[in-house]
């Protein structure tokens, strides 16, 4: 199912405040990745996706390999800074937004 992406972050966003696990949920940034095999590539794209962009919640585990493209799918990093209860210093949760082209 296609979204825009900022239906994506306020979805997600909910999803974490209504978990009951963290005190303190805030988006801390949307950054635009390539996807790679079994992980993250460390070549960035701009940083600012339009939040029009359309597209899907994808895992980096489920992006296909192809050995003749190591760096295949545009996506966007969005990365959550959340407090868990009971503690002072935050942490980051990140979700992968796959788009469609």
């Amino acid at each position: 199912m296609n979204i825009q992406l900022h239906q994506f972050i306020e979805q997600k966003k909910l999803e974490l405040e209504q978990s009951g696990k963290y005190r303190h949920v805030s988006t801390h940034s949307k950054d635009a990745v390539m996807l790679t095999i079994k992980g993250i590539g460390q070549q960035f794209l701009a940083t600012d996706t339009p939040y029009s962009q359309r597209g899907h919640e994808v895992k980096p585990s489920e992006v296909p390999e192809i050995p003749s493209m190591p760096f295949k799918e545009n996506a966007t990093e969005v990365i959550f800074e959340v407090i868990e209860k009971r503690k002072r210093n935050p942490s980051d949760v990140k979700f992968y937004f796959l788009w469609t082209l």
